[in-house]
C-alpha cells in the first residue's frame, strides 16, 4: 500500500510527499484503514480532508474506518462526510473500457497491420522508405496497442492514421504483406472506410485522453478543472449516442450507463470538487451554472449552484473556528466612537444620522459580510488568461481572505487520481530486481521515500514517456542496422 500526502506549502507551492510504501495482509477495508491509522499515527497527522482511492469496494469501508477515526482526533472536515474521493482517472477507464469491449473491426484490421510491420527491423525499414516515398513528415514511431490499457489504443490509432499511404504503398512493396493481408477472401489491409472509422475514433478517445492526462497530473492543481473535463465527457458521450452508426451508438450507450454510475448524479461526486470551480477567481459561480445546466438541466442549476455555495460557507466558519477562533472576539470589542457620550448638548439630527448609518452599516456594510460574500461579489479575472496561476493569485489575496485562503489552500491541493501514488509502485519494481529481491519491506519503504522527497520536481507526463519510448526504439533500430550493415 502506498499512501501520498498532496498539500500546499506556506509558500503557496503544490507538493506530494510519499508517507509510506508497506506491505499488508489482505485487501480488506479494516485491514486498509488500520494501516492508514498507523501511517497518520507515525507522522503525527491529525487532519484530513480527503482520501483518494480507486473503486475497489473494499476502500468504502477503508475510508469509513479512517473518517471514524480521524472524527474521533476532532480533525475530519465536515465530520468526514466528504472524505471519500474517488479516482477519477480510474473512472474514465472503466467507462471507456465498457464502450471497447466489442473491438472494432477497423481497430483490429489497424492493429494487424501494425503488429507485422514491427515484427522485424526489415520490415519496420520497409515500411519508412514507403513513408519517405509518400514525403510524410510524422516523427512519430508506429506503436502497439495492449489489451488492457484503452489509452495505448487510442496512442496507436493517432499514430497509425498518418501512415495511411504508407501502408497502402506498401501493399506494392512487399509481397509478404500483400500476401498476408490482400489475398484470400478474410482480407485483413484496413480500406478506407477502417481509415475514416479510425480518424472518428481518435476524435472521440482524444476528450478521455486528455482529461486523463488533466486528471493524473501531480505537480499542478487539478480540482478546479474536474468539472470542465466532466463537461466535455459528457458531451462528446451525448452525441455518440445519437450517432446514426448503429456500432458507435452502441458503444456509447454502453459507455454512458458506465458513467451514469459513477458521475451521472450530482449526489454521487464529492462537493469539495465544485467548490474548487468557486475558489478559482476566473470563474466563480458562472462556470458552475453553465456546467450543471449542461450537465443535469437549466432549472436546477441555480439551486445545486446555491448547495454549493451553502457548503462552502460550512467550510469556511469550520476553518474560522479552527484557525482563527480568537479573532472574533478581538473584532466584537466596543470601538470608543461607539460607545454613549455623556452630554447633556445632544444633537437630535446627528444622533438619529448617526444611528441610521451603523444600521446601514451593520446590513449592508462591507464589514458585516463574510469573506466568502466578498470574494464572491467581486468581479472575476480574465477566463482566457492561459497563463493564469491559481495559487500565485490565493498567494497575493490572503492577507485579504485570511480565513477563506486556508480553505482554497486546502481544497485546490486535493488530487483526482491515485495516479501519484500509483508511479510508486513502478519505482518499487525498478528497487526490487531478481540481484535485490531479499530487501527487507522496511529498506524498501526507505528508498522509495527518500527518492520522492529529494527528487519531488519529478513530472508524471505519459506523453514524456512515450516520447521517450519512441527515441530509445529509434536507437535500437539504428543499432541493428549498423550490426547488419557490419555482418555484410
Amino acid at each position: 500500500m502506498c499512501l501520498t500526502a498532496h498539500f500546499v506549502d506556506n509558500n503557496w507551492k503544490l507538493q506530494k510527499k510519499i508517507l509510506n510504501f508497506c506491505p499488508i495482509s489482505n485487501h480488506k477495508g479494516d485491514t486498509i484503514g488500520k494501516a492508514l491509522e498507523a501511517c497518520l499515527k507515525s507522522w503525527g497527522i491529525k487532519r484530513v480532508l480527503t482520501v483518494a482511492v480507486d473503486n475497489a469496494s473494499s476502500n468504502n469501508d477503508a475510508i469509513l474506518y479512517l473518517s471514524k477515526i480521524v472524527n474521533s482526533w476532532n480533525g475530519a472536515i465536515m465530520n468526514g462526510n466528504h472524505m471519500h474521493l474517488r479516482c477519477s482517472a480510474h473512472i474514465l477507464n472503466l467507462i471507456v473500457t465498457e464502450g471497447l469491449k466489442d473491438y472494432h473491426e477497423s481497430i483490429s484490421k489497424i492493429h494487424n497491420v501494425v503488429r507485422y510491420v514491427r515484427g522485424s527491423p526489415a520490415r519496420l525499414q520497409k515500411f519508412k522508405s514507403c513513408a519517405e516515398r509518400e514525403k510524410i513528415s510524422s516523427k512519430k514511431l508506429l506503436c502497439l496497442d495492449v489489451p488492457t490499457r484503452w489509452n495505448s489504443t487510442y496512442l496507436m490509432l493517432e499514430s497509425a492514421e498518418k501512415f495511411q499511404k504508407a501502408f497502402e504503398r506498401l501493399e506494392d512493396h512487399d509481397t509478404q504483406y500483400f500476401r498476408d493481408f490482400c489475398l484470400g477472401e478474410d482480407k485483413g489491409a484496413p480500406t478506407s472506410l477502417d481509415w475514416e472509422y479510425a480518424r472518428c475514433f481518435i476524435k472521440f478517445l482524444k476528450v478521455f485522453f486528455d482529461a486523463t492526462l488533466k486528471f493524473s497530473g501531480s505537480l499542478f492543481v487539478t480540482s478546479n478543472t474536474f468539472l470542465r473535463h466532466l463537461c466535455m465527457v459528457h458531451s462528446q458521450l451525448q452525441n455518440w449516442c445519437d450517432s446514426k452508426d448503429i456500432f458507435l451508438k452502441h458503444m456509447a450507450e454502453n459507455m454512458k450507463k458506465k458513467y451514469d454510475k459513477y458521475w451521472g448524479s450530482y449526489q454521487v461526486i464529492n462537493p469539495f470538487l465544485f467548490i474548487a470551480v468557486l475558489l478559482d477567481p476566473r470563474h466563480k459561480q458562472r462556470l458552475l451554472r453553465y456546467c450543471f445546466a449542461l450537465l443535469w438541466s437549466e432549472d436546477r442549476a441555480n439551486e445545486m449552484t446555491s448547495r454549493v455555495i451553502n457548503t462552502l460557507n460550512e467550510l469556511y466558519y469550520q476553518y474560522k473556528v479552527i484557525y482563527f477562533a480568537n479573532v472574533e472576539a478581538i473584532d466584537n470589542m466596543p470601538i470608543a466612537n461607539d460607545m454613549p457620550a455623556d452630554n447633556d448638548e445632544i444633537d437630535a439630527d446627528s444622533l438619529f444620522n448617526s444611528g441610521y448609518m451603523k444600521f446601514v452599516n451593520e446590513t449592508d456594510g462591507v464589514d458585516n459580510k463574510t469573506e466568502v460574500d466578498q470574494y464572491l461579489m467581486e468581479s472575476c479575472e480574465n477566463p482566457n488568461d492561459e497563463n493564469f496561476d491559481i495559487l500565485c493569485w490565493w498567494k497575493i489575496k490572503s492577507p485579504k481572505y485570511k480565513i477563506l485562503s486556508y480553505v482554497a489552500r486546502d481544497i485546490l491541493a486535493i488530487p483526482v487520481s491515485t495516479v501519484a501514488s500509483e508511479s510508486a509502485f513502478s519505482t518499487g519494481g525498478r528497487i526490487l530486481d531478481s540481484f535485490r529481491s531479499s530487501l527487507s519491506p522496511r529498506t524498501v519503504e526507505a528508498l522509495i521515500c527518500t527518492q520522492n522527497w529529494l527528487d519531488s520536481s519529478s513530472q508524471i507526463s505519459l506523453g514524456e514517456m512515450v516520447n521517450n519510448m519512441e527515441e530509445l526504439e529509434t536507437e535500437i533500430l539504428g543499432a541493428v542496422k549498423d550490426l547488419s550493415l557490419e555482418e555484410n
